[in-house]
């Protein structure tokens, strides 16, 4: 895994690992969007639903989470909010 925050370190890890991905909006009004994706083939399981997809492009205005259903090599989240007023987008990414 490896992370582009300035508040980690950007520790790389080699092979494959089950990751769990929680995105939150809070504020004003937000909506937030939720893309993931894995070059393994691996399902992602909607924790609320338990609906399984190989891919995950959902919309929310509270909070989602997801978790791989094996292991997985590499894993690119991307969450992006939209708010016409104050508001935060908080992701974390279990492994």
């Amino acid at each position: 895994m490896t992370s582009c925050s300035n508040e980690n370190d950007p520790a790389i890890t080699t092979g494959g690992n089950v990751y769990r991905v929680v995105v939150e909006v809070s504020g004003n009004s937000p909506r937030g969007s939720l893309h993931l994706y894995n070059l393994d083939g691996v399902a992602f399981r909607n924790e609320q639903t338990g609906e399984r997809t190989e891919q995950v492009n959902e919309s929310f205005t509270s909070r989602t989470s997801y978790v791989t259903d094996g292991k997985v090599s590499k894993i690119t989240a991307q969450g992006i909010l939209y708010s016409n007023e104050d508001a935060r987008l908080t992701m974390n990414v279990y492994k």
